[in-house]
């Protein structure tokens, strides 16, 4: 059986080795971006997805179109931060801004769209876990939001250079 002092002084080691890691977690610069899109008004095409994961010097982005009866394609192109500064300034800032800025909800309140597209973004980095969720994003209602999606799906067709990301396939995107 161990003392109460010697229980506490485990229980602060313990304790600190899991902030520190947590600590060592945050300080990595990793971040990662779930993007989820769906169409409200069609049921031929199934949403598309972009999953974003970011180091200090390199991002992946990975893309999948889920079609009609579960069928899915994907693909993916990887960067060298150095040589997209533009796009991984606009990534940073998403990150940045805050869920309050980025949903714009007051100034959208009486927006509504019987079509269009439903978008959701988890946005993790460090310690933080948002989930954010847009109504058609527009340089209207959304800006930032609407210039990083833009921006995100531009990458790809500009790389490949390919018809894979089709604008009739990404909700007009």
């Amino acid at each position: 059986m161990i003392s109460i002092k010697e229980y506490l002084i485990l229980m602060s080691l313990m304790l600190s080795g899991v902030v520190a890691h947590a600590s060592r977690l945050a300080d990595t610069g990793d971040i990662t971006i779930h993007i989820s899109c769906r169409s409200v008004m069609s049921i031929s095409e199934g949403p598309f997805l972009i999953d974003i994961y970011k180091t200090p010097n390199n991002t992946k982005i990975a893309y999948t179109l889920l079609h009609a009866f579960s069928k899915t394609d994907s693909d993916s192109i990887f960067m060298d931060n150095k040589t997209t500064v533009a796009y991984d300034s606009l990534l940073n800032k998403i990150v940045n801004t805050s869920t309050t800025e980025l949903e714009n909800k007051e100034a959208n309140k009486n927006r509504h769209h019987t079509d269009g597209t439903m978008v959701a973004f988890t946005i993790i980095s460090g310690l933080e876990n948002r989930k954010l969720y847009f109504d058609t994003p527009e340089p209207s209602s959304n800006p930032l939001v609407y210039e990083f999606l833009i921006k995100t799906i531009a990458l790809y067709r500009d790389t490949k250079n390919n018809n894979f990301l089709d604008i009739r396939k990404t909700g007009g995107y």
